[in-house]
């Protein structure tokens, strides 16, 4: 196994750039690709990217995995993205509305209200399904308490509606002035090619902002992949450098490596003391912050005390009522894993033990009947677990119903494991290495010779997902936004890494 994790080592650290960002692009997704193409038809903007746009759009259809709506039931996010596509290339499923709000019922979510309006105006936008079948009122296009992105994703698909059904009550011209006041620098808003794209199109109709509009197409136009796509976001590399960095420091090796690494994270924090997934993002969120504080702490404590100080006041100031963490706003409903790295910031810290507590308590009130725990930002029901199990370690929280959760824990961990040692997403699906990775973090600290059986033949699995590169390999499983899975392929190597280190250690 120290080979496997030497060469996954040295595939991470490769993707360390001078300045100590760990850089890795986000593949090119089907929603973002057939709305840009969307967007563009009609247009003088980039005609130049029109024919790669809907040649990707084509082979996508062309998959035996892909563009197949009339077989998806369940799959929201499959389902919305092959509805789309093919709206986009002028297929119209009259049964596609139908499908939509059969699949968005089974979408226990909080967000399940915003999503519903936000795809289905989409859908409609791109000729998908009938306007006609919409009927929405301008307030409930508004999500005041949602997050920055959220709120502003909303009033464009408000303009959106509106334009197409001819009603003046949804245009509003401090919508216009919110969306220009709200673009980056570099032309995006929040360096979110999908919000950037959404907006575009509700600027399109008398070509509202032509500036504005200009810099925006200008930003696409950078990202489109080597393989004529358009991904969800250019890159999400404070997170990954923030884990990468957290995970080399526990191995304790490749010190210059970590040293560039932890310079480039400190000196992306915001004012607030926290910090966002990309460099270019306005938002700071609790879980960004946490993982960067659980590598700068590793790295070194004194070295960055004012920076880590900073950002437990900020990890604190988010706590919920109930003593969960949600991602973006305080208030908004608690998230599993998100609150697992908030414990871990604030644990390993130890100046707050009352938060700690508090969030460890909700983890016990929290977990499913299954053992496993609601998942959020991962289509994975291993992944939160992983998160939660170890972050109670790390807070040394043992009460009895802590003990008691984790006995359910190990039980649907070591019950899901698949014949060929792996584990799916859920119970009974097909073995992937990250979903596999995420089992066998869980099983890390348990006793007894059924974990050590288990976690014996799921590495034996695990290695066989890495290629002679020391890359892993495996299907996407993150989300964003919920329900729909986008991609960065270095997730495979860094979970693996992981899981064999810790491994190894024990």
């Amino acid at each position: 196994m120290t080979a496997a994790i030497d060469r996954a080592e040295a595939h991470l650290a490769a993707q360390v750039r001078p300045n100590g960002r760990l850089h890795a692009k986000c593949s090119a997704r089907s929603v973002e690709t057939a709305l840009y193409l969307h967007f563009l038809q009609g247009t003088s903007f980039a005609p130049q990217s029109i024919p790669r746009l809907r040649t990707w759009c084509d082979q996508y259809t062309a998959r035996p995995d892909g563009g197949s709506a009339a077989t998806v039931t369940k799959d929201l996010g499959k389902l919305f993205s092959d509805l789309l596509v093919r709206g986009v290339l002028g297929e119209r499923g009259e049964s596609g509305a139908t499908r939509l709000t059969e699949s968005l019922s089974q979408f226990a979510h909080s967000s399940r209200s915003r999503k519903q309006i936000l795809l289905s105006v989409l859908l409609a936008e791109v000729g998908a399904i009938s306007f006609d079948g919409l009927a929405y009122s301008p307030a409930e296009f508004d999500f005041a308490n949602s997050q920055h992105w959220a709120i502003l994703m909303m009033a464009a698909a408000r303009m959106i509606y509106g334009n197409r059904i001819g009603d003046r009550r949804f245009l509003s011209s401090n919508d216009l002035d919110r969306i220009e006041k709200a673009q980056s620098p570099n032309g995006s808003w929040e360096n979110h090619i999908l919000l950037t794209l959404v907006t575009l199109i509700a600027l399109k109709p008398g070509a509202r902002l032509p500036v504005t509009i200009r810099r925006g197409v200008d930003f696409v136009e950078k990202h489109i992949t080597s393989d004529g796509g358009v991904p969800f976001v250019p890159d999400i590399d404070i997170w990954l450098t923030a884990m990468g960095g957290y995970l080399l420091s526990g191995r304790g090796t490749r010190s210059a490596t970590r040293d560039k690494m932890a310079e480039y994270i400190a000196g992306a924090q915001h004012a607030t003391g926290g910090w966002g997934f990309s460099e270019e993002v306005r938002a700071a969120d609790v879980d960004d912050t946490a993982l960067c504080h659980l590598f700068l702490n590793l790295h070194g404590a004194d070295r960055h005390r004012d920076s880590l100080r900073a950002a437990e006041r900020y990890i604190r100031a988010a706590q919920n009522d109930d003593g969960g963490f949600s991602t973006y706003v305080k208030g908004a409903p608690s998230e599993a894993e998100v609150t697992a790295h908030a414990v871990m910031a604030l644990a390993a810290s130890d100046r707050d033990r009352l938060a700690t507590t508090r969030a460890c308590e909700w983890f016990t009130r929290t977990q499913m009947d299954s053992g496993a725990f609601p998942y959020d930002w991962t289509l994975s029901s291993q992944y939160a677990l992983s998160q939660v199990l170890l972050a109670l370690r790390l807070a040394g929280y043992d009460a009895a119903a802590c003990r008691q959760l984790r006995q359910r824990a190990l039980k649907y961990v070591l019950d899901s494991q698949n014949t060929d040692g792996g584990w799916g997403r859920f119970s009974g699906r097909v073995s992937t290495g990250l979903s596999t990775a995420y089992a066998l973090i869980s099983l890390d600290d348990q006793a007894g010779y059924e974990a050590a059986a288990a976690s014996r033949v799921g590495h034996a699995f695990l290695r066989r997902q890495q290629g002679p590169s020391g890359e892993f390999f495996s299907p996407p499983d993150a989300l964003g936004p919920r329900p729909l899975v986008y991609e960065v392929k270095t997730f495979a190597t860094l979970y693996a890494y992981w899981a064999m280190c810790s491994y190894h250690r024990g």
